[in-house]
């Protein structure tokens, strides 16, 4: 096999993109709440707790989870955990909140 030019790969990268947010869209009416930090995690989920580490950190326990990762072969896991210093909230049936 060839070696891809610079080109190809910035275009392969491009329709990676492209899918990974296509599959964003379609799998977002699936799910109860989007929840993004600042450090870019980005997951929809069915449900989630959170709780204050005491530290400036929260931890978010998540079930029912589609994770937004182009790498990742599955991007649905049952459960997820993340602790983060900051996060938004996005209720996808109803109001917003963090």
């Amino acid at each position: 096999m060839d070696d891809l030019t610079a080109e190809e790969v910035d275009t392969w990268r491009a329709n990676r993109d492209y899918l990974l947010w296509r599959e964003a869209a379609d799998c977002q009416g699936l799910f109860r709440y989007d929840i993004q930090t600042k450090n870019g995690v980005s997951v929809l989920c069915q449900h989630f707790e959170s709780r204050d580490l005491g530290d400036g950190r929260t931890e978010l326990t998540l079930d029912d989870v589609w994770v937004f990762d182009a790498i990742m072969a599955c991007r649905f896991v049952s459960s997820a955990l993340i602790v983060t210093r900051e996060y938004q909230v996005l209720d996808l049936k109803g109001s917003v909140g963090s």
